[in-house]
């Protein structure tokens, strides 16, 4: 395993005009939300074209909202010296799933000359479901393989639950509120 360095990243959330994102993932079925018991006669909700918009600028960590997608962009610099840098980017669950939460991506490497920079740009799609749930997080990770680098988490995301806009989950959470029980906030 390589010894680990300073890596020198930067990171910054760009402005970007609505994205439209095919969402292809669906609630599975008989999936237990937080307040209602499954609808074992209910289809799974079809897939839907979400417009989808950055938050604002800033560092991560940030918070989107169900169906919106985060666009990072940041730079992965080597510096001059070992040779060249290898870099792996990932994203990593925390209380939120790849696949079920945000879009499953694939580990991505890339490799800086000595001396250079790179910028890279990611979207990361969140899943627009239809359960009533609290926040959840996961994170950006870059990790140095080779070179004069080294491993850096980016950052946390959270992805808010849209509980408030949904009349279904914000009456069951007023239900919660009102019955004493913690319920989604």
């Amino acid at each position: 395993m390589p010894a680990i360095r300073t890596i020198a990243a930067r990171l910054a959330l760009t402005a970007a005009g609505p994205l439209l994102v095919a969402c292809a993932f669906a609630t599975p079925a008989g999936a237990q939300t937080a307040l209602a018991p499954p609808v074992a006669s209910a289809p799974a909700p079809a897939p839907q074209l979400v417009p989808s918009t950055l938050v604002a600028a800033g560092l991560i960590p940030t918070t989107v909202t169900e169906g919106q997608a985060v666009r990072l962009s940041t730079a992965l610099v080597c510096k001059k010296g070992r040779g060249n840098c290898t870099f792996r980017i990932a994203l990593k669950n925390g209380s939120a799933t790849a696949g079920i939460d945000y879009a499953a991506t694939r580990v991505t490497t890339h490799v800086v000359k000595a001396g250079r920079t790179k910028n890279l740009n990611l979207t990361i799609p969140t899943v627009a479901d239809r359960t009533c749930e609290p926040a959840e997080t996961f994170s950006v990770e870059v990790q140095s393989l080779r070179g004069r680098a080294a491993r850096t988490d980016l950052g946390q995301m959270t992805i808010a639950s849209d509980v408030e806009t949904d009349p279904v989950c914000a009456a069951a959470a007023e239900d919660a509120r009102a019955r004493g029980e913690a319920g989604i906030e």
